[in-house]
Parts: structure tokens; sequence; C-alpha cells
């Protein structure tokens, strides 16, 4: 088989998967609360400037513990969300206007901005602990789909912080091994338990420009991950890189 030939077949399946989803989701009607949140970020998202601001504006919104006050919170919000954003719905900017509003207290936007996060957050992360991970998996369970599982947090900076990301993993396997799901496998014959990380997060010194030794400083951990997933009967699926470190991957 020449490389056109293996090529031309992996596209014609993937448009094949692709068709498929397409079509089971087609049919999917999420509850009121899950179709409010879905338009909400789709109008949200829409204007490119308003999202990369809002982006930004949760990510620091997540390392401010110590402001109870909620006065750097608002202050962001005047920071970031200063600006009219004019391709919003109406009602997003009314929302936008009275956080900015002098006479809102802080405290109320603090709080306001924390609970918004933490709601949509919700449907995309699940809290820490076993019953959380446990409730996730029923949850989904109940709607015909199977999870995969990563940590938050995959830009390592450092050696001890890529133990403290491998140790999180051997956890996360540890919790998903005591599932009954574990080792059980899907209608397309995968796992029915994952986990996906990102090679990058198991050294702070993953380098294009020295891929043999990059390879040697995440093998280690690779390997126990590997070894850990296998023996608790879960999946394993590695994540693409961005483009400047994706061929060491």
């Amino acid at each position: 088989m020449t490389t056109y030939q293996a090529n031309a077949e992996v596209e014609e399946r993937t448009q094949e998967l692709g068709r498929a989803l397409i079509e089971t989701t087609a049919g999917y009607r999420g509850g009121p609360a899950e179709r409010i949140e879905d338009w909400l970020l789709t109008e949200a998202m829409a204007d490119d400037r308003f999202r990369g601001r809002l982006l930004r504006y949760m990510d620091v919104l997540a390392s401010l513990d110590f402001d109870s006050s909620g006065r750097e919170a608002k202050r962001l919000v005047n920071e970031y969300f200063g600006d009219e954003f004019p391709e919003l719905p109406r009602g997003l900017r009314w929302l936008l206007r009275i956080a900015r509003d002098d006479h809102l207290p802080a405290a109320v936007v603090g709080e306001t901005a924390r609970r918004a996060a933490e709601l949509f957050a919700r449907r995309f992360i699940t809290p820490p602990g076993i019953d959380a991970v446990t409730k996730t998996i029923d949850e989904l369970a109940a709607r015909g789909r199977y999870p995969t599982f990563d940590l938050l947090g995959e830009a390592v900076l450092s050696e001890a912080e890529a133990k403290a990301y491998l140790g999180g993993y051997l956890e996360l396997i540890e919790q998903l091994g005591g599932d009954a799901a574990a080792g059980g496998r899907t209608a397309g014959d995968a796992p029915a338990l994952q986990i996906s990380l990102k090679l990058s997060s198991l050294t702070s010194h993953f380098s294009p420009v020295d891929a043999e030794g990059t390879v040697e400083r995440v093998r280690p951990a690779l390997e126990a991950i590997a070894d850990a997933a296998r023996a608790a009967g879960v999946g394993l699926a590695v994540d693409m890189e961005q483009h400047e470190l994706r061929d060491v991957t």
C-alpha cells in the first residue's frame, strides 16, 4: 500500500466517523438550563474581540483567591470590558453595563463572576475527588457517553511541577480503576474509561532542539502512567502538542 492510499483510507474513515457523530448528536436535546448555557456560549464566543477578553478575564479570575472584597474582580471587569461590544446580544451588553456601574458593590461583581465561571466550567471540568469523578462517569453513562479525563494545568515550568503532574495522573488512574466501568469497552472497541495527556506536561524541558533528550526525560513518567492505566483497565490517549512541538510528540 502506498502512502497516498493509506492517507486516502484515513481520510475516508475520518469523514465516515465525522458523519456518524454529526448524525448522533443532531438528535440530542439538552434541558432548559443547558440550552440557555449553549446560547450564551455561542453568542458570547461569536465575537472574537469579546471572546479573547473573556478568556483572559476568566484566566486571571482563577488566581484571585485573595480578593474576598471583589475589588480586583470589578477593576478587571472595567479593564477588560470597558469598551462597547455592539455585536453582542442586547442582554449581554446590559449585563456588562451593570457590572461596570460604580453603584454596584464590588463584592457582588466578584461573587457573580465566580459563580458564572463555576456554572459554565462544570460542564467541562470535574471537581477533584473520587465522588465527583464517579458522578461524572455515571451521568455520562446515563446518556450513552464515555469520558476521557485529563488534568488541568498542562504548562509545566519545573521538574517539581512535572513530578506533581505525574502523581496527579497516577491518583486519577487509581480512582478510575475502582469504577465499575474500568476494563469495559465501547461499541467501537475503545476503552470505556480513558485518560488523555500531553507529553510536554511530563517534563519542564520538552524541546524539539533536543528530541532524543526529550524522549529520555519523558519516557519514565509515560511508562509509569501507561503501566498503571493498563493494570487499572483504563485507556490512554496522547494529545497532540502545539505546532512547534508536534514532531517531538
